[in-house]
């Protein structure tokens, strides 16, 4: 059997917000070259902020977390020539998935790694990309019957469990799935961060709106302080995060909107950071169901 090469790879994760409304996927991808320098240096970063256990979005309530993320984000932006940071966020409450009888979730996670796998491998690296896909094996996804799918070329398999176009997928020249463990895998974590972020800034982002005033008030002289309010230790440490990652954004013409779009978007995928809220294609467009009476 001849040995599978893949010189790209990406590492991925999904994640919800606190509310179970906004579902997200990110996806975390660079040249294989590349794979040993950044996650050295991201080690490096992670210790030096005595974050000893997994870095993970859900973490993210405390002053070292906070300063962990802030590290991250430098990073990111640091690399920017290496790395593609890829996040899909949808509404559980649109019309692809509101009051839909028997609605699998599982399986519509899978449609979503599917629209953004697709999208990102086949598209944002230019053609002589090939990929190793590192996915956390805690992801709701089965990754089992996928893997089986693509080894096989079990293309009926593929329509069922995509409802694609069965050729669809190998455009992205995918060569191998190998599921991990995100503790063992720091670019899991990464994907997982960026998840929660995504996520996050759309259900909380009216909060949000108002801990921006707050804070804005407190930095005038004469401000009303009656618009001081007490926030939990999370929003504390993550609106902050977001606030800063926003500017960032824009300082470096990402063209990533927030307080436009009630949520972090990109208004241009090609970018580096991308941002993509997904909405209903057409009226047919629905979340897929269950066997199960």
């Amino acid at each position: 059997m001849s040995e599978i090469t893949y010189n790209h790879i990406a590492f991925s994760d999904d994640s919800g917000h606190e509310d179970g409304r906004y579902s997200s996927l990110g996806l975390i991808t660079f040249p294989l070259k590349h794979e040993e320098s950044l996650c050295n240096e991201l080690k490096t970063i992670f210790s030096s902020s005595s974050i000893n256990d997994e870095f993970k979005w859900q973490n993210v309530r405390s002053a070292k977390y906070k300063f962990a993320a802030e590290k991250l984000h430098a990073f990111i932006f640091k690399h920017l020539d290496k790395i593609r940071v890829d996040v899909l966020i949808w509404d559980m409450e649109d019309s692809r998935h509101k009051n839909i009888s028997r609605r699998d979730d599982n399986a519509n996670i899978g449609r979503m790694y599917y629209h953004l796998v697709q999208d990102v491998l086949s598209k944002r690296w230019g053609g002589n990309a090939t990929w190793l896909w590192k996915p956390d094996t805690q992801s709701a996804m089965d990754w089992r019957t996928l893997g089986d799918c693509l080894v096989g070329k079990k293309h009926k398999l593929e329509a069922d469990l995509f409802g694609i176009n069965e050729t669809d997928f190998f455009k992205s020249k995918l060569k191998l799935i190998k599921v991990v463990e995100s503790h063992k895998e720091i670019f899991v974590q990464v994907a997982d961060y960026f998840a929660g972020l995504g996520s996050y800034s759309y259900g909380h982002f009216n909060k949000y709106k108002e801990w921006k005033k707050d804070q804005m008030a407190q930095q005038t002289l004469f401000g009303d302080t009656k618009t001081k309010q007490n926030w939990s230790n999370s929003e504390k440490m993550r609106f902050p995060l977001l606030d800063c990652f926003n500017d960032e954004c824009k300082r470096r013409s990402l063209t990533v909107a927030f307080n436009s779009t009630g949520g972090l978007k990109t208004h241009d995928p090609l970018k580096p950071i991308n941002f993509w809220f997904y909405k209903p294609q057409h009226p047919s467009d629905k979340a897929p169901l269950s066997n199960r009476k």
